[in-house]
């Protein structure tokens, strides 16, 4: 199982937890015409940016070091780890005193 070279490194470990599920990622030049499929132990924050949601990505079988931020349509084989991390932040949005939430 090989790992594509990651956007950019992570700053959060809030960390959830479920059962392993599969990402296909997309490389990030077009280089290549190999896609690569990496499975996804968790997702653990996320951010807006202009191009749209990001998700910080927990691999399975790699450390925190090899955690990245992937936008949504490279997790469509783990739609149920999206799912579950968008629960998991209304629930959390919704404890958050109104002056500090973010969208």
């Amino acid at each position: 199982m090989g790992r594509k070279k990651k956007a950019e490194n992570g700053e959060l470990n809030v960390g959830t937890s479920g059962s392993a599920a599969v990402a296909e990622v997309k490389p990030l030049s077009t280089d290549s015409d190999d896609d690569q499929t990496y499975e996804v132990h968790s997702i653990i924050a996320s951010r807006m940016t202009e191009a749209g949601r990001l998700f910080l990505v927990k691999w399975e079988g790699f450390t925190d070091e090899d955690n990245s931020w992937e936008p949504e349509d490279n997790l469509t084989g783990s739609i149920d780890k999206v799912k579950d991390y968008m629960a998991l932040r209304k629930s959390w949005m919704s404890k958050m005193p109104a002056s500090k939430k973010i969208s």
